[in-house]
């Protein structure tokens, strides 16, 4: 059967009451899609579109905030193609349990205005910062993006990273008002780093230095614009396969390439004060955003026990033959090693109430386990080895600083992750690994070198999975710091390694969780 193609001519008929086709979904109204462009995001994912995007729909449709998106995407291709051909317009599918009923919503969004491709028309994004009715920049480049590169410059189309590409618009943004403090801009990065704020603006002022931009300039910076520290949390899983789609496509009665499938819980902590909120409008009466002075226990709640949780196990449960949270979380081994992590390594490391934190691992193993979304364990596992550094890695110092020893399930979740990272094919930039005859794709900045050592030990040239373990652990990229007693982890961890590569994982997770005390 053939269906309409969303956009904003049908969201029209809709609205005059042309189109008779029956839909459940919530549409806009048509009013929004003139709005002014308040908003400059970098990052094009699933994940804006299913949090921070959807935020500001909501708004405007409560007359709220009103003002939209311009999307700044760092390369073209297929996404940018459907932005454009769908006039910016998305549905955002809602699901999950809530008082132990399923619950599904389906909202079709008009919050982005257009989207622009950086690396071919840079200096459309710069216009956006020459305008007045410009107030936020946002930004989810994953934390990977978040990097002082000294070699970047100003005057390439765009900058190579993105506190490159953020520097430069504020720069134009300087320069078009004269350094009028009242145009400064709130940026709210929402990549997955302690302090993101703080560390972004650090990283402008370095490359502010570097590019001789100007002490005016960096006072500019400093006192006009607001870097605020954030926490997001929201499980977005982005577009469904193909035969989930085909049934959504059918319900809706539309075409949507870009339908985007969320959990329904959400929450968006930024830290700041009253002055803050009052700008933020498209805060008010959403009990999901949060402005505090202070959000650290939203942070580390939700980066220790729900992200890392996820980056520990999900290598391993690749290894064993899963392919989405949800068919993990239904393994009786899996699941079990998960809670294990949550409540028995990670919980006693957090300085927190312990009833708080039961609380939200309760909640975060019922997020896990929700039956309507398809969370594929590939697309977690992309950027593994930053995610280990930032989310993982203070957890086993912490641990073994408790205790004195280290945490065995975290171990064993840190060899599967080693083994995950074998790379044994490359495609120019693209790496892939191997397990049980079928390739997947290793995702990494850190590709390289782990094909690298994997194939010296492979030749022999790295002895044993000791000296292996040893050689990763090393290098400061991996594991920037030293860890006290270093040579029992990796003697712990290699132990695993090996029972990995010679009994298979499944064998070696069963055996270690019969031991496990």
């Amino acid at each position: 059967m053939s269906y309409p193609q969303l956009n904003q001519q049908f969201v029209v008929d809709r609205f005059n009451q042309k189109n008779a086709s029956n839909t459940s979904a919530s549409f806009p109204d048509p009013a929004t899609f003139h709005l002014p462009e308040k908003i400059l995001q970098f990052g094009s994912g699933a994940f804006l579109r299913g949090f921070f995007d959807y935020f500001i729909h909501t708004a405007n449709q409560q007359n709220r905030f009103n003002g939209r998106i311009v999307v700044a995407q760092s390369t073209g291709g297929k996404r940018s193609e459907i932005l454009e051909n769908q006039d910016g317009l998305y549905t955002l599918c809602a699901m999950g349990l809530a008082n132990g009923e399923p619950v599904e919503s389906f909202t079709v969004c008009s919050s982005i205005s257009r989207a622009i491709v950086a690396n071919e028309d840079w200096q459309s994004v710069l216009s956006v910062a020459e305008s007045p009715e410009l107030e936020i920049i946002v930004s989810n480049t994953t934390e990977a993006g978040i990097v002082f590169d000294e070699t970047d410059r100003i005057d390439r189309e765009p900058p190579t990273t993105f506190p490159g590409k953020l520097t430069a618009v504020l720069y134009r943004r300087f320069l078009t008002f004269r350094g009028d403090e009242s145009r400064g801009l709130i940026i709210l990065p929402c990549e997955l780093l302690e302090n993101i704020g703080t560390v972004l603006r650090g990283i402008v002022l370095q490359l502010a230095d570097i590019w001789q931009l100007g002490g005016g300039f960096k006072d500019w910076v400093i006192g006009a614009n607001r870097f605020c520290n954030t926490l997001v949390d929201r499980i977005v899983p982005g577009k469904p396969d193909t035969a989930r789609m085909e049934q959504l496509t059918a319900h809706l009665g539309f075409r949507d390439e870009m339908l985007t499938c969320s959990e329904l819980y959400s929450l968006f902590a930024i830290e700041g004060g009253s002055d803050l909120q009052e700008k933020l409008t498209f805060c008010d009466d959403n009990p999901t955003i949060i402005v505090r002075e202070n959000i650290d226990d939203f942070r580390e709640r939700k980066l220790r026990l729900l992200n890392a949780s996820h980056t520990i196990s999900v290598p391993l449960a690749y290894l064993c033959g899963f392919e989405y949270v949800i068919e993990m979380m239904n393994d009786p081994k899996i699941s079990g090693f998960v809670e294990s992590v949550m409540r028995r390594e990670i919980a006693p490391c957090l300085e927190m109430d312990s009833q708080i934190v039961n609380r939200y691992i309760d909640d975060v193993l019922q997020r896990f386990r929700n039956p309507y979304l398809k969370h594929a364990l590939l697309d977690i596992t992309v950027q593994s080895t930053m995610k280990m550094r930032n989310r993982v890695l203070q957890l086993i110092t912490r641990y073994h600083q408790k205790s004195g020893d280290f945490p065995k399930l975290i171990c064993l979740g840190y060899a599967a992750y080693l083994r995950f990272m074998k790379a044994v094919t490359q495609d120019g930039n693209h790496f892939f690994g191997e397990i049980n005859g079928a390739r997947y794709p290793v995702n990494d900045a850190a590709a390289s070198y782990f094909m690298e050592q994997w194939q010296a030990f492979d030749a022999g040239e790295i002895v044993n999975t000791e000296a292996l373990v040893s050689e990763i652990c090393s290098n400061r990229f991996i594991w920037p710091d030293n860890i006290e007693n270093g040579k029992t982890f990796i003697h712990q961890v290699s132990q695993y390694l090996d029972a990995i590569l010679r009994d298979g994982p499944e064998a070696t997770l069963t055996t270690v969780l019969e031991n496990y005390k």
